[in-house]
C-alpha cells in the first residue's frame, strides 16, 4: 500500500515538471521535429523510470527494513567474517552442532520454495550427526531425527491417541509463507501442549508470533535468536518486542542450550 501511494504522489508531484522539460527540450534541440519528438519522449521516460525505481526502492526499504539491511550486510566490501554473522542458514551452521543422542525430535521451518528443500535436508543430513529428512505426510517423530518441512506446504503436527505424526498441506499461505511459522507452532500447542520448545531464528517479518503466543499459553517455551548474531532480526525482534521471548540467545550459544533443555524432557 505504501508503494503504491508513494509512486501515486510522485507522479502527481513530478509529472507536471516533467512536462515543462518536455515542453522546453522540444523548442531547444535540434534536428528534425520528429527525431526532437523522438529524444523528448525517451528522455522523459527515462526520468519517469529513474524516479518510479527511487520511489520502489524507498518503499521496500521502509516496509521491510531488515531484507534491505542484509542485502547491504552482504553487498559490502567490508563485512564481518566470523561464522555467526555469515549469510548463510543458520541451521546449516548449529543443527551439526548437536549430538546423535539427542532425546528429542527437531522439526525445522525454512522460508524456501519447493525446489530448494530437498536440498536443504540433504545437505543437513551429511554435516549433522543427526538424521535429517524432508518432512512426508504421516511420518512419526522420532527422537534424534530432524524433519524439514517442505517448500510449497504446512508442515502440522497432529496426536490424538498415537504417537505425534507429520501433516502436510497446501492450504492458503500465512504471513505469505507456506511453510509457515506460526502453523507449526500452531499444531505443536494443540498436540503437544507443554512439551514444545519453540526457536526463532533470523528471518524476515513475524512469522511464528503468533504462534509463540499459542506455545508459551500452554505451557511451552520459546528461545529468540539475538539481534548481533542475526543476519535479518525481523522475526526474533517481533517475539521479543511482544515480550514471547522467555530466552534470547546468541547463535553460537544455541546448540548448549538446547541440549540442556532436551534433558529435562
Amino acid at each position: 500500500v505504501f508503494l503504491l501511494v508513494s509512486i501515486g504522489t510522485g507522479l502527481y508531484l513530478w509529472w507536471p515538471a516533467l512536462g515543462k522539460l518536455r515542453r522546453a527540450l522540444s523548442f531547444q534541440s535540434g534536428g528534425s521535429p520528429i527525431r526532437r519528438h523522438y529524444d523528448v519522449h525517451k528522455l522523459t521516460g527515462l526520468a519517469g523510470t529513474l524516479l518510479l525505481t527511487l520511489l520502489a526502492v524507498t518503499g521496500f526499504y521502509l516496509e521491510f527494513p531488515d531484507a534491505v539491511t542484509s542485502v547491504v550486510r552482504w553487498f559490502s566490501p567490508v563485512r564481518d567474517t566470523s561464522p555467526e554473522l555469515q549469510p548463510q542458514s543458520e541451521p546449516q551452521t548449529r543443527l551439526p552442532k548437536l549430538p546423535p543422542d539427542l532425546r528429542v525430535p527437531v522439526l525445522i521451518v525454512q522460508h524456501m520454495p519447493a525446489r530448494f528443500t530437498p536440498s536443504l535436508a540433504a545437505s543437513l543430513d551429511r554435516r549433522s550427526k543427526l538424521r535429517v529428512l524432508e518432512a512426508e505426510e504421516g511420518r512419526p517423530l522420532r527422537a534424534g531425527e530432524v524433519l524439514v518441512a517442505p517448500g510449497g506446504k504446512h508442515l502440522k503436527i497432529s496426536a490424538s491417541n498415537s504417537e505425534p505424526f507429520v501433516r502436510l498441506t497446501e492450504s492458503a499461505p500465512v504471513n505469505s509463507f507456506r511453510p509457515s511459522v506460526d502453523v507449526l507452532f500452531e499444531s505443536l500447542a494443540e498436540s503437544l501442549p507443554g512439551r514444545a520448545l519453540c526457536l526463532v531464528m533470523t528471518g524476515m517479518g513475524s512469522d511464528g508470533l503468533a504462534g509463540v503466543r499459542k506455545v508459551r499459553e500452554r505451557g511451552g517455551w520459546c528461545i529468540a535468536q539475538d539481534q548481533t548474531s542475526c543476519a535479518v532480526y525481523g522475526m526474533p525482534r517481533s517475539v521479543i518486542e511482544a515480550g514471547q521471548a522467555d530466552e534470547v540467545v546468541g547463535l553460537a550459544d544455541l546448540p548448549a542450550r538446547i541440549m540442556g533443555i532436551a534433558k529435562l524432557r
